[in-house]
Parts: C-alpha cells; sequence; structure tokens
C-alpha cells in the first residue's frame, strides 16, 4: 500500500503563518498608535504607564506582551534607555564615585544621572538604577531610612489588580470596592487614588463589553 502525501498541506500551514505574522504587525502598529497618541506631548514624568498600557489593551494587545511592548515603545521613543545604555551610564558614573553608601554620595550620583539622562531619567528612576547596580555587584548602598507616614509602595498592589482584571475583567464597582478594603498589598497610598485604580476597571469592562 502506497501513502500519498499532499503538497498542499505545508502550504496552508506556511500560508496560515503568514497571515499570523501578518496580523501580529497590524496588532504592534495599532498598539504604536495608541502609545504615541497617549504620550505626544508628554514629559516622561507625566506619563502613567496604567493609562498607556489599558490603552493599548484596548486595541487587542495580549496582557503577557503588554509591558514588554510598552518598555521597548518607551526606548524607541526616546522616553526611556535601553538596559544596556542604563548599564553602560551607571558603571561610567559609580566607577569614579567614592561612596554611595551615604546619603550625600548617593544624591551626588543621581544628580549625576538625572543629568545626563535630562528628560529621560528622574531621580526616582535613578535611585532605582544605583540600587540594582550596588545589588549586581555586591556593592554597599544609601538605604533611605523607612518613614512611618503609611504611604507604602503601589507597585504589588498594581501588578496584582491587573491579573485580577485579567482573570474577571467585568469586574463591577461593589467587587472593586472589596478589593481596595480587603486586599493585603491596598495601602492607605492606593486607597487614596482609587479613582485611577477604578478608571483602569472601567476600561477593561469595555474592552469586553
Amino acid at each position: 500500500m502506497t501513502v500519498e502525501f499532499s503538497a498542499a498541506q505545508p502550504t496552508g500551514e506556511t500560508e496560515m503563518s503568514e497571515e499570523q505574522e501578518i496580523s501580529k504587525e497590524e496588532m504592534e502598529a495599532k498598539a504604536r498608535e495608541v502609545f504615541d497618541e497617549q504620550t505626544k506631548n508628554t514629559n516622561v514624568e507625566d506619563i502613567d504607564p496604567d493609562t498607556v498600557k489599558v490603552a493599548m489593551l484596548q486595541v487587542g494587545v495580549p496582557f503577557s506582551s503588554v509591558t514588554r511592548m510598552f518598555n521597548q515603545f518607551m526606548v524607541d521613543a526616546g522616553f526611556a534607555l535601553s538596559r544596556e545604555e542604563k548599564d553602560e551610564m551607571v558603571e561610567s558614573i559609580i566607577g569614579g564615585a567614592e561612596d554611595i553608601e551615604s546619603e550625600d554620595g548617593f544624591n551626588e550620583v543621581v544628580a549625576e544621572l538625572v543629568d545626563r539622562g535630562s528628560g529621560v531619567i528622574n531621580e526616582r528612576m535613578a535611585g532605582a538604577m544605583i540600587r540594582g547596580y550596588a545589588k549586581k555587584n555586591d556593592l554597599p548602598v544609601y538605604r533611605k531610612q523607612a518613614g512611618g507616614g503609611g504611604g507604602g509602595r503601589t507597585g504589588g498592589f498594581r501588578n496584582a489588580f491587573l491579573d485580577m482584571l485579567v482573570q474577571n475583567p467585568r469586574m463591577d464597582e461593589a467587587q472593586f470596592d472589596e478589593v481596595l478594603n480587603t486586599h493585603p498589598m491596598a495601602s492607605e497610598n492606593v486607597r487614596n487614588n482609587r479613582g485611577h485604580y477604578n478608571a483602569i476597571r472601567e476600561a477593561f469592562n469595555r474592552v469586553v463589553a
């Protein structure tokens, strides 16, 4: 018995792959258009990553890809430095710094980074870059004493909240308020920014409407 293989089948697979690739390119092009619209005539300090990412999700960017794509667009648009550029800049400055363990020495390096990365690096970003470099190279670095103001970091809650919205994009306002009142990462600072997080929830609702 002779089994014959059709030559058309591989061709169909190739055509499907090409269609998928075109679809991906179109989606990335739409995402870039949204990014440009959200960030035009804007300083880097005024860009709200969550708002831009939600707008990108609305045009079909997968949640698993939105942060990577946003970060790349930030670099391409000149709002951010690539990882290689950051590493090179930090190493060149810290290599000549006498001290990053004291507050004064740390602040001097922060100021130098902000000056060199004018319009791209702010003080918060510079501090994170220094600490990341120090951790990677096992160097002692200045740490600000934790205050008792109860402000808290919002990054942990923001990521957890976005995960919840992916799982339940139709989250209603009552469910949202329950999250704010009961989630262990929902600090006072998070609750004070209720309007911001509720706007993200509403954007997810619109995506699946």
